[in-house]
């Protein structure tokens, strides 16, 4: 298992909900009712803006057959997606997300999921989504991933896909957190000192060069792009959300 795979796994056994969104109402210790309504709303609310852009601005009747939630984490954007497509895959490094999310969508029939090596996730996908997933992997590796990803995507699919591209932060910072990346026990002692446990995983947050993933997608045969911005304000990220439609035709 990668690192990162490995780190990850950890961070969702000390803490699930809170590793998929940092907000202090989905600490697992403190948790309640509403929060995890919130929570779960969120995903909710989510998914029906990118069918409401996708409908609008590609495919006015897209629903697709196939669906990949890559990512999917406890599950927050599947039951959504498993409610607009006739059948889901949910993908995640992490088995304790996996077991979570298998709690949580025990009543729908046409979600599976898929741990491991991706390679195990079967057939094409009319529609890959992976939201708040790719700036936690390292560059070149989440580069790859992509490729993967829309080599899955079938003819007139669209793949949703976010990546952050810059940090607001003073240099002195960013060169900080390269170090904790690529001096591990950097960071361990930055957590002693934060009052954090010792061993406590470090959550990648890693920034991508746009003109690569570019070029990765239109070598993948997407010829359709929406671009959306995100800003990550009270994590200082800069993001971009990615829609693409896999058509060879670019004929204006």
């Amino acid at each position: 298992m990668p690192k990162t795979s490995r780190d990850w796994e950890k961070l969702a056994q000390r803490d699930p909900y809170y590793a998929v969104i940092t907000d202090a109402r989905y600490r697992q210790a403190t948790m309640d009712d509403a929060a995890r309504q919130a929570f779960f709303q969120s995903g909710e609310d989510h998914v029906e803006r990118v069918f409401a852009l996708i409908q609008s601005e590609l495919d006015i009747d897209f629903q697709p057959d196939r669906a990949l939630d890559f990512g999917c984490g406890v599950g927050r954007t599947l039951m959504p997606l498993a409610r607009r497509s006739a059948q889901v895959i949910g993908y995640d490094v992490a088995p304790t997300m996996l077991a979570e999310a298998g709690k949580i969508c025990a009543n729908h029939a046409n979600i599976m999921l898929v741990d491991g090596d991706f390679a195990a996730v079967p057939g094409q996908f009319d529609l890959i989504h992976a939201w708040l997933v790719f700036q936690h992997l390292p560059v070149r590796y989440g580069e790859a991933i992509t490729r993967e990803l829309l080599g899955r995507l079938s003819d007139d699919g669209i793949a949703v896909l976010h990546y952050t591209y810059r940090r607001r932060a003073s240099w002195l910072r960013r060169w900080g957190y390269h170090l904790r990346v690529a001096v591990p026990p950097v960071h361990h002692l930055l957590n002693v000192a934060a009052g954090r446990p010792f061993d406590d995983p470090l959550m990648q947050a890693n920034c991508y060069n746009l003109n690569r993933l570019f070029a990765i997608i239109q070598g993948s045969g997407c010829g359709e792009l929406l671009l959306r911005f995100t800003d990550h304000q009270g994590l200082g990220y800069l993001g971009v959300v990615i829609i693409c439609r896999k058509r060879l035709d670019t004929s204006l």
